[in-house]
């Protein structure tokens, strides 16, 4: 309930945001009584840039800004469908693939997706609190060797991790390292 309430509320940040562009492109199209209407390769060019603001915001999706050569209009609207949907989705956790139902399940693709996120963020942990990288090494086998060193850390953190979890006090592998720092 409170991952719908966010994300329907992250939603309505996104609309405002777009709204507020649609309402600057009709304010730019529109003639003030002052000065002429503006011409169509002006227009075009609004188009494209507002086009691209969109896009760059994540907000085509939501709307539509389009010229029409034939009618010699420009085309402003919410697209409704696109956001009474997410909407509805909102707060719903949707994973797609195109493996046929006939070789996975979903729970097994469930696993597989699980799996993947699990070899993730073995490498963003390697990345970072093991120092994989930079690797300042220029010959091959100490390159290798870095690599090495790095894994077997990890496999040593993933160990102490387990143990930790299986043992009496629960806590993670990075607070009894921490606790190792103090040594001399």
């Amino acid at each position: 309930a409170a991952k719908k309430k966010n994300d329907v509320e992250h939603l309505d940040k996104v609309l405002a945001r777009g709204e507020k562009i649609l309402s600057e492109i009709r304010n730019k199209a529109s003639p003030s009584s002052s000065s002429s209407p503006p011409r169509t390769d002006q227009l075009v060019r609004l188009v494209r840039t507002a086009s691209r603001r969109l896009q760059s915001r994540m907000l085509s999706p939501y709307f539509r800004v389009e010229w029409d050569e034939a009618k010699g209009e420009l085309i402003l609207e919410r697209r409704e469908d696109r956001i009474e949907k997410d909407r509805r989705c909102a707060g719903t956790w949707v994973l797609r693939t195109d493996v046929p139902k006939e070789r996975k399940s979903a729970l097994e693709i469930l696993s597989i997706y699980r799996t993947l996120w699990m070899l993730e963020d073995t490498f963003r942990e390697l990345k970072g609190p093991l120092e994989l990288r930079p690797i300042w090494h220029r010959k091959p086998d100490r390159i290798k060797a870095h690599i090495w060193i790095c894994m077997m850390a990890y496999l040593i953190e993933r160990i102490v991790e387990q143990m930790m979890r299986e043992g009496e006090r629960r806590t993670t592998a990075a607070r009894v390292f921490d606790t190792f720092r103090n040594i001399d």
